[in-house]
């Protein structure tokens, strides 16, 4: 077995051996229902793994049953486990009989912002797993870097994301702001429709890295909020210029807004240039240099 990329050696009969594979893949399979976040088990032979695969569909089937959110809750409580974190049950509760009855499929993080922020990992790292929530909404609540890392984790793997809103997370333009959206490039499947990244210190490294994603991107982006994020026009222009390069965002876009930033005129330019092309319908340049 190989458990956090180390091998593990264990000695058993065939049959206990059969069982415990088949435990790992139910277990696996029912609480963790996405295919974000499958499981790869590797048996010799090939044979086998697939009569032992066979041996749990009608096991996994019949527990297909998530319950409410699609299960979330499950998916929460066996990576509370992973983390070695006590389990929630306000958490639990909040999912299962406050959030089942919304209609907007959004995990929003201020709903849960009187916990400790180690808390948060489980809830985080469940989108990576689980596809039920479309939405993630983290405004005003600080993310630390263990969170941040599993956060680059749901970008790399989600195929149903479609909003992210990180609003005074307390994000910086660094090398981890980097690598979030270098593995959001990175997956093909993400479909970003609303990307908030306002009133956080990205300055103009962290623009740039929004741009290149931006010009990778196949995603659908209607709405993107950069306020009060400490860029330049330097940033600006080379945003206009991702912007203006990416075919399917250039006409998907519908709202800009990078109001209480000193762009500049040369800023300023670059943007009119992406504007005059685009089929954006609202800009907020209010209070800008």
């Amino acid at each position: 077995l190989i458990v956090n990329r180390r091998s593990v050696s264990l000695e058993m009969d065939a049959e206990s051996l059969d069982q415990l594979v088949t435990t790992i893949l139910i277990e696996t399979r029912c609480h963790l229902p996405s295919n974000m976040g499958k499981i790869e088990l590797k048996i010799h032979p090939n044979e086998r793994q697939l009569s032992l695969e066979s041996s749990v569909e009608d096991v996994v089937e019949s527990r297909s049953n998530l319950g409410p959110c699609g299960g979330f809750v499950r998916t929460y409580r066996f990576l509370c486990d992973y983390f070695e974190l006590p389990i929630r049950e306000d958490i639990a509760w909040q999912i299962d009989a406050v959030y089942r009855g919304r209609e907007k499929r959004s995990l929003e993080m201020r709903d849960f912002a009187h916990l400790p922020t180690s808390d948060f990992l489980p809830l985080i790292a469940s989108l990576c797993f689980n596809g039920y929530f479309t939405e993630f909404d983290c405004n005003q609540t600080k993310l630390t870097s263990e969170s941040q890392d599993w956060l680059q984790i749901v970008l790399r793997k989600s195929r149903k994301l479609i909003s992210l809103s990180l609003e005074s997370t307390g994000l910086k333009g660094d090398g981890s702001f980097a690598k979030l959206f270098h593995n959001a490039a990175a997956n093909k499947d993400l479909s970003i429709e609303q990307l908030n990244l306002s009133h956080n210190s990205l300055e103009d490294k962290g623009v740039c890295s929004v741009a290149q994603f931006l010009e990778q991107s196949k995603s659908p982006l209607k709405t993107l909020r950069l306020d009060k994020i400490s860029c330049s026009g330097k940033g600006v222009s080379v945003l206009s210029r991702s912007l203006l390069e990416s075919k399917d965002i250039k006409y998907s876009l519908r709202e800009l807004s990078l109001s209480e930033n000193n762009i500049g005129s040369d800023g300023i330019l670059d943007l009119g240039k992406f504007l005059a092309k685009s089929a954006i319908s609202e800009v907020d340049l209010s209070n800008v240099g």
